[in-house]
C-alpha cells in the first residue's frame, strides 16, 4: 500500500477513535492524545472541528424551530374606526410599541409609536382626529405559526420590518419582533457556541 494512503488511512481510523473518546468520555485532550498515540496538536484540531459542528447543530436546531415557540400571543389589536390617541392610549398602557389594525376582526395593517408620532408632527393634526385606517402600514405582511424561525427571519428581512404578525384563518394569533428573535437565536450564537468552546478548553488541561 502507498505510504501516503497507509497514512491517510491510520489518520482516519484516530479520527474515529477520538471522536469517540470526545463525546462518550471525559478524558482531556491530552490523555485523549496519549490513549491514541497521536500529537496533541493533531487531536486538538479534531476536537476544534467536533466543536465548531456542534455550534452549528445548536444554530440549525434553533433556525429550525416553529415560530410558535418565538412569537408572543395576545396580540393587541384596534378596529380601523379607531382613533391614533386609542392606539397611543393602549401603548402606554400595555407598554408595546405598535399595535395591529383589523377591519371586522380581520387582519388589516399595523401601526406603530413611530407611525404616530410622524403623522402628527407632519400634520399637526390632533391624534384623536387620526384614524387608523389612514395610518396603518398596508399591505400587511404577515406569518403563519407553521413557519420555523428561519421562514420568518427572511420574510422580515426581505421587506424590512421589525414586526410581523403571525395570522391563521384570518385571524391574529401572536406577534413576532426583530428583539423577540434576536433573544430566540442569541443562545445559539454565543451562550451555545460558548458552552462547546468552554468544553473543548477544559478538556485541553489535565
Amino acid at each position: 500500500m502507498d505510504p501516503d494512503v497507509q497514512g491517510s488511512t491510520m489518520n482516519d481510523r484516530k479520527a474515529e477513535v477520538v471522536t469517540a473518546l470526545y463525546r462518550y468520555s471525559d478524558l482531556s485532550v491530552e490523555a485523549i492524545a496519549d490513549q491514541v498515540d497521536a500529537d496533541i496538536g493533531w487531536v486538538q484540531g479534531v476536537v476544534d472541528g467536533l466543536v465548531k459542528d456542534e455550534a452549528l447543530r445548536l444554530w440549525l436546531d434553533q433556525c429550525t424551530a416553529k415560530i410558535e415557540q418565538v412569537m408572543t400571543g395576545n396580540v393587541v389589536t384596534l378596529d380601523v374606526s379607531k382613533t391614533a390617541l386609542d392606539a397611543a392610549v393602549l401603548m402606554a398602557e400595555k407598554k408595546i410599541g405598535c399595535v395591529v389594525v383589523t377591519k371586522a376582526d380581520e387582519p388589516f395593517g399595523i401601526v406603530t409609536e413611530r407611525d404616530i408620532i410622524r403623522r402628527a408632527a407632519a400634520t399637526g393634526v390632533l391624534l384623536k382626529d387620526i384614524k387608523l385606517a389612514d395610518i396603518a402600514s398596508q399591505p400587511l405582511v404577515v406569518g403563519r405559526p407553521d413557519m420555523n424561525v428561519e421562514d420568518v427571519t427572511e420574510i422580515m428581512a426581505e421587506n424590512k420590518i421589525r414586526r410581523l404578525p403571525i395570522v391563521s384563518q384570518n385571524r391574529v394569533v401572536g406577534i413576532v419582533t426583530a428583539s423577540d428573535l434576536a433573544a430566540f437565536l442569541a443562545p445559539s450564537r454565543r451562550k451555545g457556541f460558548a458552552l462547546s468552546v468552554l468544553k473543548a478548553v477544559t478538556r485541553s488541561r489535565v
